[in-house]
């Protein structure tokens, strides 16, 4: 366990040497990707010219969207946990959100009161969680080379998957709930059924240690990004199993993916201040996003896809708008930067935040 914290710090470690040599300065303009289809052979496309224009609905009451986000305020600080936040999850009906520690203690927090639920222990220490899509099952990784399935209502442990070689730093329920995808140090991309507890398959592919995984919204892709020096974005068919494309471009470690809600568009970060919006199907980059100051390890889109969230260790926490690539508001968390999430109704905006804390930002009435 030791071994994979220190090497897992190791890396941050050069993203923040790398940081101070070079500087961090601000990128506006549009960065070319190279993009390696099915067939291996990788092709440098042009920049991508098209202009994203997401269909905008007309914003309920409460709602954070590009016309509401002004608004935002802090309303609630979570405490609790004893060590370092590392990641949170809102439940899908949005009355729970959990979260995570690096100590392994696995908080379920009531989301109006602002109280703890319950709380129970990912032995080793956990790093990733998540909620199926129905709610009855939470599941969390880390440190300990397994990833575990929780009983939402009762707490108690309903499955192990054991047989990594290294943490599993993340997680992800297929839209359906009928698989968990998994990205570990180890280097693997692992489907795992959930109601069999069985491996349904390995993706493999990746060299180097994956940080993160995301379905797409309609199930039939996943996401899965590496560290260095592979630096890719891969995307997965579920249905085959086979490479759909590798998104070569990354400039650092691809801490988090997240898609937006039409599946469009796919969002990375990563260290030295790493923004990335890249189009699903070309697999060109859309935006590179320059304003942190740090390493980025949050990410996140709004409910209808107008706005991306991103988080950073440099304390901040800024609100873009998508179609233009602007910084709408940035807000100061003081945290690491680890996690943040939006509400499944829009309404609350999360992410950690100092003294081991969460923050909820919202819409006062």
């Amino acid at each position: 366990m030791d071994d994979e914290k220190s090497a897992y710090q190791t890396v941050l470690c050069l993203a923040v040497a790398m940081l101070l040599l070079i500087g961090c300065g601000s990128r506006e303009t549009v960065s070319t990707a190279t993009t390696v289809p099915s067939t291996g052979r990788p092709v440098t496309p042009a920049v991508s010219t098209t202009k994203f224009t997401p269909a905008v609905p007309m914003p309920s009451p409460g709602v954070i969207s590009p016309a509401t986000v002004a608004q935002l305020e802090r309303l609630n600080t979570l405490s609790g946990h004893k060590d370092r936040v590392s990641a949170i999850a809102f439940s899908p009906d949005g009355t729970l959100l959990a979260s995570v520690s690096a100590d392994g203690e696995i908080v379920l927090w009531d989301v109006e009161s602002g109280q703890e639920v319950r709380t129970f222990k990912h032995r080793g220490g956990a790093c990733s969680v998540a909620f199926s899509p129905d709610g009855a099952l939470l599941a969390s990784g880390g440190f300990g080379h397994a990833v575990r399935l929780w009983n939402v209502e009762s707490g108690q442990q309903v499955q192990t998957f054991k047989g990594y070689d290294g943490a599993v730093c993340a997680l992800d329920f297929s839209p359906d709930g009928s698989l968990l995808a998994t990205g570990s140090v180890d280097r693997s991309v692992r489907l795992l059924e959930v109601a069999s507890g069985q491996e349904a398959q390995n993706l493999a592919g990746h060299t180097t240690p994956v940080f993160s995984v995301a379905f797409s919204p309609d199930g039939l892709l996943l996401a899965s990004g590496s560290a260095r020096p592979e630096l890719h974005v891969k995307l997965w068919d579920i249905e085959s199993g086979q490479e759909n494309r590798t998104l070569v471009g990354q400039e650092t470690d691809v801490h988090a993916v997240a898609f937006s809600p039409d599946g469009v568009l796919l969002a990375s970060v990563g260290p030295m201040a790493e923004v990335k919006l890249w189009d699903v199907e070309s697999g060109q980059v859309m935006r590179d996003l320059g304003g942190h100051n740090g390493n980025v390890f949050g990410v996140a889109f709004s409910v209808d896809g107008t706005l991306l969230v991103s988080s950073s260790d440099d304390g901040t926490m800024k609100v873009w708008d998508v179609e233009s690539g602007r910084v709408l508001r940035s807000f100061r968390h003081g945290g690491e930067g680890s996690a943040v999430a939006f509400s499944p109704d829009g309404s609350l905006l999360a992410c950690d935040g100092s003294g081991n804390t969460i923050i909820l930002w919202g819409i006062l009435d």
